[in-house]
Formats: C-alpha cells, structure tokens, sequence
C-alpha cells in the first residue's frame, strides 16, 4: 500500500492537478493547432506563442508520478 503523502504534499499535489485539469482542453487544442502542418504557418505559429505563454505548473509532465510498490 502506498504511502499517504505529508498535508503540504497533498495540498500542493491538488493544486497541481487543478490547475492541469482546467487547462487541459485549450492545451490539447493548441497543440493540435501547432503540429498540423496543414494549415497556415501563421497560425501555427500564433498557437506555439500561446501554448509557451501558458504558465508552468499547467502541464501534465510536472505532476508527480504514482509510484506503486511490489507486492511480490
């Protein structure tokens, strides 16, 4: 069984997935926007400059991992 995290870790952990949760959407639409090289390069362009101005604690590669232990 895992570990329960300290308050503060919970607490931060929360906000975390708060703030990812409530970004998520335009995130994915922005990053649709960006890869497709179909459309106009302005455009493209205009979606990378609006995914990098998003803050840092809005995307999923900062949240902590779930570490699971063996049970073996």
């Amino acid at each position: 069984m895992p570990r329960p995290l300290p308050g503060h870790m919970a607490l931060k952990d929360f906000n975390a997935r708060k703030a990812v949760a409530s970004n998520e959407l335009l995130r994915r639409a922005y990053l649709y926007l960006m890869r497709n090289e179909t459309l106009d390069p302005k455009i493209r362009s205009a979606a990378m400059l609006k995914l990098n101005a998003f803050p840092r604690n809005v995307s999923t590669l900062l949240l902590p991992l779930e570490h699971f232990q063996c049970t073996c």
